[in-house]
């Protein structure tokens, strides 16, 4: 069986449509809406210590756009661009949503 192919996006010439990128207005971190970019704001959340691989060779954490979009509670923002490795979640206790421990 054959594959479908995708059409291609008919521009006319000249009428670029500019790439959007889609950004959340609430920060997953700190649940607040920042006045500057949210990526200027989440670059703030970006832990101090430094990539247990790289070591030296670290040269920052970088934020996953997707986990941004589509947070997930065992998945960290933020990974080590060299290698790849997520920043440690730190996973506290769970509250009940009733509010009650």
């Amino acid at each position: 069986m054959s594959r479908a192919r995708r059409k291609q996006a008919q521009v006319a010439e000249g009428e670029e449509k500019p790439i959007i990128r889609a950004t959340v207005k609430v920060c997953p971190v700190c649940s607040i809406t920042p006045e500057e970019d949210m990526g200027t704001h989440l670059q703030g959340h970006t832990p101090a210590e430094r990539c247990p691989n790289c070591g030296e060779k670290h040269t920052g954490w970088k934020v996953d756009w997707d986990g941004v979009m589509y947070p997930r509670p065992d998945v960290s923002l933020f990974y080590c661009d060299p290698c790849g490795v997520y920043t440690p979640v730190n996973v506290g206790e769970e509250v009940s949503p009733s509010g009650e421990e």
